[in-house]
């Protein structure tokens, strides 16, 4: 995953049009900065936090290196449960950061344990 996105990248992620991403970014809505440039740029951790506040669904998560099931509730915490202890004990950290934004999208908060049966 990318630090930082293109308004480009956000935008197709979750299906608004580049102009209205921009104009979130110009209001403060979305967190973003300049390059010298010019040019704006958006800090994944803005933009996550920006969609789980706002609860915009994710319509292309492969855009952000996520799984296409990203933030889909039940199956969600499903695969958490099947996938979660798999890839920690093979040391899959890439597996489990998109895990963990996976169930952060999806509004589980650490204590709501998705992984206890």
């Amino acid at each position: 995953m990318k630090d930082l996105l293109t308004p480009k990248q956000v935008a197709r992620c979750i299906g608004v049009s580049e102009a209205s991403l921009k104009r979130w970014c110009d209001k403060g809505t979305v967190p973003s900065i300049r390059t010298a440039g010019g040019h704006r740029r958006l800090p994944l951790n803005g933009v996550m936090q920006f969609l789980r506040q706002t609860g915009y669904p994710i319509v292309r998560p492969e855009i952000l290196g996520l799984p296409a099931t990203t933030g889909r509730g039940k199956e969600t915490i499903e695969r958490a449960r099947s996938q979660m202890r798999s890839a920690l004990e093979t040391g899959d950290e890439p597996q489990v950061a998109r895990m963990v934004f996976d169930l952060y999208l999806a509004r589980h908060a650490a204590s709501d344990n998705p992984l206890s049966p």
